[in-house]
């Protein structure tokens, strides 16, 4: 992570707490990077917080040609995931670069660190989607909606795949794929 994001971030969450009330805050989008000391000083204000949204994405760099960067890696830290768990989290919306590599990983590691989540948005184009699909909904008994976000005109193929995979599902569900110009969207209910 760059300096020029910590410095940032520094300054954002030093003159935030007399601004912004925290407590009242129910729904985040973060987008940029931030480090383990900036992540445990947010969450642990955001006492009522339901919803997180996380962008992974790719920054370029200058002297090479392109560096993948994770930006929140917050999933290896096993007391922030502790606290966002007992300040009640409940769905989480993980937007991915379209190569993200370890998005198997990811999934395991929300199964592990986050298992109260009820309601989970997948956005990429990763043809890991089904296998990603299979680990949370096997994983997270409390799971009753996942909604996944892929390819243009692959929310069919999502359903197929899915459907495939059924007996080894232990949960029974429900898949829809909304008639949208895109038809990239795959609604799974459990």
């Amino acid at each position: 992570m760059s300096d020029n994001y910590n410095q940032i971030n520094d300054e954002f969450l030093y003159l935030s707490p007399p601004i912004v009330p925290w407590h009242q805050v129910i729904s985040l989008i973060i987008a940029q990077p931030f480090n383990s000391i900036h992540l445990h000083f947010l969450f642990s204000q955001l006492t009522n917080l339901r919803i997180l949204e996380l962008h992974y994405q790719s920054e370029y760099a200058s002297k090479i040609n392109l560096k993948e960067e994770t930006s929140i890696d917050f999933l290896n830290d096993a007391p922030l995931c502790n606290m966002l768990m007992s300040n009640g989290l409940r769905q989480l919306n993980l937007i991915t670069f379209w190569n993200q590599p370890n998005l198997i990983n990811i999934a395991y590691l929300i199964v592990e660190r986050l298992p109260h989540l009820q309601a989970i948005l997948l956005d990429s184009n990763s043809n890991q989607f089904i296998k990603i699909s299979h680990i949370l909904i096997n994983g997270l008994s409390k799971l009753n909606f996942l909604t996944i976000i892929g390819c243009i005109k692959y929310g069919k193929l999502y359903e197929k795949k899915l459907r495939d995979l059924q007996n080894s599902i232990i949960r029974s569900f429900r898949t829809e794929v909304p008639n949208t110009t895109d038809e990239d969207t795959l609604f799974v209910w459990l």
